[in-house]
C-alpha cells in the first residue's frame, strides 16, 4: 500500500478521487485510510470515501459512516426541491422557487404560524448531490413523474401561460397611445395592471386586446402556435375546435414526444423539480443521493441541512435595507433590521450600520416592549437620535 499512498500523496484532486477505491485492495489498512478520508478538507474526497465504505460489511466502516456525509461550512452542493402547489377555486398554481428569506424575516416580524396554504406554498428540498449533472437528472425525473398527476384547462387544472417580467406597462400605454391616469403610478401593480386591462377592455378593439396579451405573456394558450414553431413540433394547432387542448396534450403525452411534454410544462407552467446551488452555511451529515427525510432519525432532529446561495448575504442586506429605507417601517421593525445587519460582514452591511437609523426617536424604543441592545445602537449615532 505504500506506493499507493506515495501515488496519492503527489496527485491533483481528480487523480486522488480515481485513486481511492484501490485502497479496498488492502482490506482493514486499505479501509482504514478510507475512513480517515471521511474528514478530508475536499468534499469531492470525502464524498468517495464514505460511497465505497457505506456499503461495505465492515464494523469500523458501518460505524464512520452511519450518521451520512460529513458536509463542512463552505462546501457547495446541488439540491433537488420538490415546487409547493397551491390551488384556487379555478385553478392549481405553481411555485417553483425558494424563499432564503424567510428566517429574515421571522426574526424582524416574528413568528409567522403558517397555515396549511403557506406550508404548501413552500418549495422543499428532498435531495442533495455533489454532483450537478446527478441533480438536475433527478430534477428531470421527478418533473417527469409530476405530469401524470395533474392536467393543463381551465377548471382545476394549470393555467398555461409565462407572464412577461419585462413588461413595462407605463411603456406599453405610450406605445399604444393609451392614456392611463396619473394616479395609478401609486396603485400596487396588481391593482394598476387590472385598472389598465379594464381600460383596455372598454376599448373592445381584439387587436389592441391581442397585442396586450402578446406583450403580456411570453407564452400563453391563446398563442401556443408561436411556441409549437419555436420546438419544431408538427401539429396543427386549431383554436375552434374546444377539445383541441386535449388533443395536443394527447399528442405530446406520446411516449417518442416526452421531452417535448416536459418542456411544455416548464415553459408554460414551470418546473415541478428544480435544483439550486448552495453553499453549506454549518455542519451537517446527510445521505447523498436518496431523500433527505431518511437521515433526520429521532435521535439526530438537530441535524438541520442549512445550505444558502452564495449571493444570500447580498438578498439578506438589500432587504434588510429596503426595511430601513421604508418611511412606512415601523420603529421596532428598523431596530430588528438594523441588529440583523451586523451578522454580514460587507461593505455594503458596514455603511449602513455606520449611517445608523433614521426617523427613530428615544420615545419610540421604549414603546417597543422588548429588549434592545441600545447600547451597540447608540453607538451608531451622533448626538440626538432624534
Amino acid at each position: 500500500m505504500d506506493e499507493l499512498l506515495k501515488a496519492i500523496a503527489l496527485a491533483n484532486l481528480e487523480q486522488k478521487v480515481l485513486l481511492l477505491p484501490q485502497f479496498l485492495e488492502y482490506e482493514k489498512k486499505g479501509i482504514e485510510f478510507l475512513i480517515g478520508c471521511l474528514c478530508d478538507r475536499e468534499l469531492a474526497i470525502r464524498e468517495k470515501a464514505y460511497q465505497l465504505l457505506k456499503d461495505i460489511k465492515d464494523e469500523k466502516a458501518q460505524k464512520a459512516t452511519a450518521l451520512g456525509l460529513l458536509l463542512n461550512p463552505g462546501d457547495k452542493i446541488y439540491s433537488v426541491y420538490e415546487a409547493g402547489i397551491w390551488f384556487t377555486d379555478e385553478s392549481y398554481l405553481l411555485f417553483d422557487g425558494v424563499d432564503y428569506l424567510i428566517e429574515i424575516y421571522i426574526q424582524v416580524y416574528g413568528d409567522r404560524n403558517f397555515d396549511e396554504g403557506d406550508e404548501m406554498c413552500q418549495s422543499k428540498r428532498k435531495y442533495c448531490y455533489i454532483n450537478k449533472t446527478k441533480a438536475e437528472q433527478k430534477a428531470e425525473t421527478i418533473h417527469r413523474n409530476s405530469l401524470a398527476k395533474h392536467s393543463i384547462g381551465d377548471i382545476c387544472g394549470f393555467y398555461w401561460e409565462r407572464k412577461n417580467p419585462d413588461l413595462d406597462l407605463k411603456s406599453w400605454c405610450l406605445e399604444n397611445n393609451l392614456l392611463s391616469n396619473q394616479e395609478w403610478n401609486d396603485l400596487p401593480s396588481h391593482q394598476r395592471e387590472w385598472r389598465i386591462e379594464k381600460l383596455i377592455g372598454e376599448y373592445q378593439d381584439k387587436t389592441l386586446i391581442d397585442r396586450y396579451k402578446r406583450s403580456k405573456y411570453i407564452y400563453h394558450l391563446d398563442f401556443v402556435d408561436e411556441w409549437l414553431r419555436e420546438n419544431q413540433v408538427n401539429y396543427n394547432y386549431d383554436y375552434e375546435d374546444w377539445d383541441n387542448l386535449f388533443k395536443l396534450l394527447e399528442y405530446l403525452e406520446l411516449p417518442e414526444n416526452i421531452e417535448l411534454l416536459s418542456k411544455f410544462w416548464k415553459d408554460g407552467v414551470g418546473d415541478f423539480a428544480f435544483v439550486r446551488e448552495e453553499i453549506v452555511q454549518q455542519e451537517s451529515y446527510v445521505t447523498i443521493e436518496e431523500k433527505l427525510s431518511h437521515y433526520l432519525l429521532k435521535d439526530r432532529a438537530n441535524n438541520k441541512l442549512i445550505a444558502k446561495p452564495e449571493n444570500y448575504a447580498e438578498q439578506a442586506i438589500n432587504y434588510l435595507i429596503e426595511i430601513l429605507e421604508n418611511c412606512h417601517s415601523k420603529p421596532k421593525h428598523k431596530l430588528k433590521a438594523y441588529q440583523l445587519l451586523y451578522d454580514f460582514d460587507t461593505d455594503a452591511a458596514k455603511q449602513f450600520i455606520a449611517k445608523g437609523i433614521e426617523g427613530i426617536s428615544v420615545e419610540s424604543m421604549f414603546e417597543l416592549g422588548e429588549e434592545i441592545d441600545l447600547n451597540s445602537i447608540r453607538l451608531s449615532w451622533d448626538g440626538n437620535p432624534s
